[in-house]
């Protein structure tokens, strides 16, 4: 049990990380806070006066973040939970094996 704990631990803190990461490259920037939009930029030249033009619109989508501490919580608290797991299956495994037995 303590070994899945760890095990499930770390996978939830590579999977969180692997998320948030992977959010801030398709967002262009690092997500410090959820997201549910983007403001995007395009420039365009008027045919009939040659000036460049730009227009404003709002991308809808979902970026995690890293910070977020109220639900949906971010990638930094998720992490910390895979961390305590991984800390309770590690003094599960060291108080077992102070005891002589095995898991």
């Amino acid at each position: 049990m303590a070994n899945i704990l760890r095990v499930l631990g770390c996978l939830i803190i590579v999977v969180a990380l692997g998320r948030w990461g992977y959010d801030c490259q398709r967002y262009g920037d690092t997500v410090y806070y959820t997201k549910t939009s983007k403001i995007t930029v395009t420039s365009t030249v008027d045919p009939l006066f040659g000036t460049a033009v730009e227009s404003t619109t709002t991308e809808q989508g979902y970026w995690l973040g890293l910070l977020d501490s109220a639900f949906p919580f971010g990638a930094l608290p998720i992490s910390g939970f895979g961390a305590a797991l991984v800390l309770v299956g590690s003094l599960r495994v060291r108080s077992r094996t102070r005891k002589g037995l095995r898991d």
